[in-house]
């Protein structure tokens, strides 16, 4: 029975698969048993630790209960309350390391019981010498100490010995279970690779017979894009494809007719020439672009890639109609001109925006300085003779002056934050947060804060911008919470391969959703300045900086149950650090 050459690479192609899978099959399951195995080693050891650490405990406590019988000197029981700590914490963890081990569980509860005799001894001797007037203990039996102290030592023995058995089978179980996975895997790669190198070698010695017979074909096709030719060294198409007709809109035998060239462009012939000449000696012309001339007499644009085939004289080419794409070029040309000349102006404009904004910070910071001072100079003078009402317009005065100063400064930090230089590298996000946590103390203090910080990725950003970030967030959390107590205040990130997501949540005032779209927007706020203070930039200064980074901003909330508010930095590779 014959077989065809896809039936020769189909079938050891196909039972490569199938071995691969039953290996892979059979591994997992292998390596899972394996793991099992490993995980009760591990239980085992866990238990000799607790036993150790509780053994430990347990002298510990005895010593220093005992010490202070003798010396009567409170320090002495601090190890004794920090042993009576392990006693119980080792215990509770035995419990759960031995639940599935009915041997392991009786040995446990008659430790248990021990331990709690011990323990209640010791306890009485304590107490006994705590009492008024007695110089060493009466009510309790040195005798009976050392018989519970021998009992205890000879049941943490027993469970050692069950552990330390049940040790050497596991192990050896896992040993055995982790060798026959290899076993598996090495026997079934070997396998695999034979077949496929069978299947490789029906494959290679297949295009060995086709290459030769298929060489001419292969050449023309291989090249092809849309209009194909051979044409000769003498200058004249032999050969076309009816693309030609559709795009130049000649007949085939009017472009067999003439010399190729009698249709290029009178000011691409000489390259065209020189591309020929090249092929003629023996090279290859790649991406050759020059016009050639339609019957309607307009002109378009042809990609040219060739090669030449020296025995038979022939060039095998193929072109590609651009003109479409040098229209675009041209056209995107004459855009980008467009846009520098558009660039220019607004840097024009943006000097001149940035010296108008230093003429009114300038012109408006001098009257509210002398508002103030004549407020104040007023009060100075005059408190004496205005009733309070007087006086409380004068403050309401001063308050507003001061609140306008503010706005002016945050609104130049708003302006210069677009155009000031980025100094971008690897920052430790967390100690920034910590940073900026301890600036924000001076404001909470007396307050009741829970602060949860989560750990926090490295990034790749400015340091200064992303610390105005971080303080705007974290402050509007502090600001915004002053209703709560305990107030509740997170930072924490996720992400994914491209860029990480930093959020800060808070348990405060929160915000109605159907006003998120206008929280970071210039002087957009959404509770009254009587409540809360501030000028409503610094929202927009976030989404600023955040949007300079590549980045973005949202915030989700509810009223009065909180708001979250996320920005998200992309992440650089190490080989684009600057």
């Amino acid at each position: 029975m014959m077989f065809s050459i896809e039936q020769k690479i189909r079938v050891p192609f196909f039972l490569s698969l199938v071995c691969l899978l039953g290996i892979g099959g059979l591994g997992y399951w292998s390596a899972q048993r394996s793991i099992s195995m490993y995980r009760v080693v591990d239980q085992t050891h866990e238990v000799l630790d607790v036993l150790e650490n509780t053994w430990i405990g347990i002298l510990n406590a005895e010593t220093s209960a005992q010490g202070y019988v003798s010396s009567g000197d409170e320090a002495l029981l601090k190890p004794y309350e920090s042993g009576m700590a392990t006693i119980t914490n080792g215990c509770q963890r035995l419990r759960q390391l031995t639940v599935d081990n009915a041997e392991q569980h009786r040995n446990l509860e008659a430790l248990e019981t021990l331990l709690t005799k011990k323990l209640g001894w010791l306890d009485g001797i304590v107490r006994e010498r705590r009492t008024p007037g007695a110089a060493t203990p009466k009510a309790t039996s040195p005798r009976e100490g050392e018989k519970l102290m021998d009992e205890i030592r000879h049941s943490f023995a027993t469970m050692e010995t069950v552990e330390r058995r049940l040790l050497a089978e596991n192990s050896a179980t896992a040993q055995a279970k982790a060798r026959m996975t290899i076993s598996l895997l090495l026997l079934g790669s070997i396998l695999s690779i034979t077949l496929v190198g069978i299947a490789s070698g029906v494959v290679q010695r297949d295009f060995q017979r086709r290459r030769q017979a298929e060489a001419e074909r292969d050449r023309f096709f291989n090249l092809s894009r849309d209009l194909l030719c051979i044409a000769t060294f003498d200058g004249y198409f032999r050969t076309l494809n009816p693309v030609w007709e559709q795009v130049l809109g000649f007949s085939h035998a009017e472009l067999l007719a003439k010399p190729f060239l009698d249709f290029v462009h009178p000011d691409d012939r000489e390259r065209t020439k020189a591309a020929a000449a090249k092929l003629a000696a023996g090279g290859e012309v790649g991406f050759f672009e020059n016009r050639y001339r339609c019957r309607d007499g307009s002109y378009r644009w042809l990609s040219w890639s060739a090669r030449a085939a020296l025995a038979e004289r022939l060039v095998y080419a193929t072109a590609r109609d651009v003109t479409e794409r040098k229209q675009t070029q041209m056209q995107i040309a004459e855009l980008n001109d467009a846009l520098q000349r558009r660039a220019a102006e607004l840097e024009g404009a943006n000097k001149e925006l940035e010296a108008f904004s230093y003429s009114v910070s300038h012109d408006l910071r001098a009257p509210l300085r002398h508002l103030s001072g004549f407020v104040d100079l007023l009060k100075r003078r005059a408190s004496t003779t205005l009733d309070e009402r007087s006086l409380q317009h004068l403050d309401c005065i001063a308050g507003s002056a001061q609140q306008m100063g503010r706005l002016v400064d945050d609104l130049l930090t708003f302006s210069r934050m677009a155009r000031e230089h980025m100094s971008q590298h690897r920052i430790d996000l967390g100690q920034l947060v910590a940073e900026v946590r301890a600036e924000l103390r001076r404001d909470s203090r007396g307050r009741h804060i829970q602060w949860k910080i989560n750990p926090l990725p490295e990034v790749y950003g400015d340091a200064p911008m992303l610390r105005v970030v971080l303080m705007n967030l974290m402050g509007n959390a502090v600001k915004y919470t002053r209703v709560r107590s305990p107030a509740f205040i997170e930072v924490g990130a996720n992400g994914n391969e491209s860029e990480d997501t930093i959020f800060v949540r808070d348990n405060g005032v929160g915000f109605d959703m159907k006003y998120a779209g206008k929280l970071f927007g210039v002087f957009q706020r959404l509770h009254f300045e009587d409540e809360y203070e501030g000028t409503g930039i610094g929202l927009a200064s976030v989404q600023r900086i955040v949007l300079r980074h590549g980045g973005r901003a949202w915030a989700e909330g509810r009223e009065n149950e909180g708001a979250t508010f996320y920005f998200t930095l992309p992440r650089v590779p190490d080989a684009g650090e600057k």
